[in-house]
């Protein structure tokens, strides 16, 4: 198994030796992975929740289009500003748990 050298808090060290001790997890290593297990599912279940919004925010913004409700933005400048202004509202709804 790969080895990686991590360096923790004195608090996080704490942590870790408590759950140790108290028979949670068998060593450091074993608390490590499944933190990192954790960690890894929560950002991928992330990277879906985002994949989703924006594919949804995509096919608003098309079927507005087909409506006859949309803009032919040419200039660089301005489509890189309505792009700002989308990913910061799209931040915003996720922070707000809005999916």
């Amino acid at each position: 198994m790969p080895q990686r050298n991590i360096n923790f808090s004195e608090t996080q060290n704490g942590f870790i030796a408590r759950m140790i001790q108290d028979g949670i997890y068998s060593n450091a290593s074993e608390l490590v992975r499944a933190a990192m297990r954790q960690f890894q599912e929560n950002h991928e279940r992330r990277e879906m929740e985002w994949a989703q919004y924006l594919r949804a925010v995509g096919e608003k913004a098309l079927e507005a289009v087909k409506r006859g409700e949309g803009t032919d933005i040419t200039d660089p400048e301005d489509r890189q500003r309505v792009f700002d202004e989308i990913r910061e509202r799209a931040l915003e709804s996720l922070e707000r748990n809005e999916l």
